[in-house]
């Protein structure tokens, strides 16, 4: 059998194929070079924590003067209503509506309006005795389970306004009766601040406006 031996390369030919092996060497290194920089790329991402955006919160200025008289009302309207078993949303109204009103003020000799910012006296005692505040609280929260109104359905406000405007106060023990709007256009009322709950609509902007410091009031002492 015949056998042929292979020819030897030439030397351009052993260049040329040199050549090609360091190309394509250098090719598979870049390559994978990219491929492990694009991954260190990914897992730096995917492990960086995202930052929640900035939020600004608005603190409120819940009390007018620095003694305790307002924070006793906000704390007496709350445990009260706490102690008769009132939802939430109710204990929330009461603190609208005399926010609202009396911006938490218990009345004091001398004052036109109560706690809920009513002119006509509730009973015989002075408006500012804890007899009386008690017993007006104890109204409203009444007032409220009468009416057949959901506070947390209806809100806050629309509870506040409604047990309010649908109350009644004797005048001056004489036996009339004095609606919400009377109340609040009469002489004494205006002799003491200017009116500006005359409509249901100024009513519930000036209750609207109440809530926020409501709800705060009532985180922050419930």
């Amino acid at each position: 059998m015949q056998t042929y031996d292979r020819p030897a390369s030439t030397p351009n030919q052993q260049g040329g194929a040199l050549k090609h092996r360091i190309t394509t060497t250098m090719t598979l290194l870049a390559l994978t070079a990219a491929v492990i920089t694009g991954c260190s790329s990914n897992n730096d991402n995917d492990s960086t924590p995202q930052q929640p955006p900035a939020t600004t919160t608005q603190t409120l200025d819940l009390f007018d003067t620095s003694d305790d008289r307002q924070r006793d009302a906000v704390t007496r309207i709350i445990d009260i209503g706490h102690d008769r078993g009132e939802q939430d949303d109710a204990i929330l109204a009461a603190l609208t509506a005399s926010r609202a009103e009396a911006r938490w003020w218990i009345a004091l000799d001398g004052t036109s309006y109560d706690l809920f910012g009513w002119n006509q006296r509730f009973g015989n005692k002075p408006r500012h005795s804890p007899e009386t505040v008690i017993a007006i609280i104890h109204r409203f929260y009444q007032l409220g389970r009468d009416s057949g109104i959901d506070p947390t359905k209806d809100g806050p406000v629309e509870y506040a306004v409604s047990i309010q405007t649908t109350d009644r106060r004797i005048v001056d023990n004489s036996g009339e009766e004095s609606d919400y709007y009377q109340d609040r256009t009469s002489k004494e009322f205006q002799r003491d601040r200017s009116s500006r709950l005359g409509t249901e609509d100024e009513v519930r902007n000036e209750y609207a406006e109440a809530l926020p410091y409501a709800r705060a009031a009532f985180d922050q002492f419930s």
